[in-house]
Formats: C-alpha cells, structure tokens, sequence
C-alpha cells in the first residue's frame, strides 16, 4: 500500500522548470563598438606597418597580413558586434606578443 500513494504524492507536488526562468530588471543596451570612437584604428595600423618593415618569419608576416586585411573590414563597417570585437581583442594580444617579440 505505501508503493501506491508515492506516485500519488509525486503528482500531487508542483512540477518546476528545469532551468530557471530569466528575468530582466534593466533594459538591454548594447551599442557595440564604434571603430574610430571607441577603437582608434590608424595607431594599429601604424603597429601593423612598423611590424611588416621588420624581417618578420614567414608564419607572422601571414598572420600580420591576415590582420590588416581584416581590420580594414573593421574600419570600412563601422559598428562592431560583440563577436567582432572579441576578435578585435584577440588580434590586439596577438600584435602585442608579436611586437615584444621582435622588439618593437
């Protein structure tokens, strides 16, 4: 008799979501990047130019080309998403690591 009133007892309990529910207090504002407002882009370029004049291996000046070219979409577009950005972020550490290792 105890297994029967268990299933009883389980339907009788409030079924919860399984993941809670989001709730937004503020409203979203997520402006982006500005290239040339929050980014000022010609000083990495100049980083870029100054790299490209230096005996650079063959894999970093790739890479450096890679980098201008997609940085040059960056300044023609404009606003950034968030993705972009990151990928922004993520060619601004790898210059930096290229710059200290060449000295720059």
């Amino acid at each position: 008799m105890p297994q029967a009133a268990a299933p009883a007892l389980a339907s009788a309990l409030p079924q919860t979501d399984p993941v809670p529910r989001m709730v937004r207090c503020f409203e979203r504002s997520d402006p982006g990047i500005v290239v040339e407002q929050d980014v000022r882009l010609g000083h990495i370029f100049s980083v870029l130019d100054r790299l490209k004049n230096l005996p650079l291996g063959a894999g970093d000046r790739l890479e450096a080309q890679k980098y201008e070219d997609l940085l040059s979409v960056y300044r023609n577009k404009g606003n950034l998403s968030s993705a972009e950005a990151q990928t922004l972020n993520d060619i601004l550490a790898s210059l930096l690591k290229m710059m200290a290792k060449y000295g720059v």
